[in-house]
């Protein structure tokens, strides 16, 4: 029965140290997503209001590249 009640003691305290490890990996991840937040705020703040402009060329070269997949999709599915 000691024996029992040894391994039950050491298995119970490895338990807690493990319990506490993740306790301390959960704060330190909530405290990095409260960071990333942060940036993430101060970034779009540096936004303009209407958004980022898009000019004409790049709007026509992203048109392009729709179609090109599009048409590529298209014969891959024939």
């Amino acid at each position: 029965k000691a024996t029992t009640l040894q391994k039950t003691a050491e298995y119970i305290s490895k338990m807690q140290q493990e319990r506490a490890q993740l306790h301390e990996e959960a704060q330190r991840l909530r405290d990095e997503i409260l960071m990333l937040n942060t940036a993430i705020n101060a970034c779009q703040q540096q936004l303009p209001a209407t958004g980022v402009p898009v000019t004409r060329q790049r709007f026509d070269h992203m048109r392009e590249k729709f179609r090109e997949y599009v048409r590529a999709q298209t014969l891959q599915n024939w």
